[in-house]
């Protein structure tokens, strides 16, 4: 499996609209298929413009754990908690 294959797949575990557009060509499901992808997108999508910058300057760092940066905002808090699920958390093999 190449490396674009390889994402596909990935992706397509974690986003159930990529799953629906592209149902006639993937028709395996599993029971880890999630929508962790679009619950992100939703929320960082309805920050505000200021939120926004601060969220996007923290996830610049590419740094999530909580000492790594200053934020005290709810709501950025938990976008950035998106970036600390790691593929066997969202697995459930925690």
């Amino acid at each position: 499996m190449d490396a674009r294959n390889f994402y596909h797949l990935i992706r397509r575990k974690y986003d159930q609209n990529l799953r629906e557009r592209l149902a006639d060509k993937y028709t395996t499901r599993s029971e880890e298929d999630c929508d962790l992808a679009n619950e992100w997108r939703d929320k960082f999508c309805a920050l505000s413009d200021e939120k926004l910058e601060k969220a996007k300057s923290i996830i610049f760092l590419n740094k999530f754990k909580e000492e790594d940066y200053e934020c005290s905002d709810p709501e950025i808090l938990e976008i950035l908690s998106y970036y600390r699920i790691t593929r066997d958390i969202a697995e459930g093999n925690n």
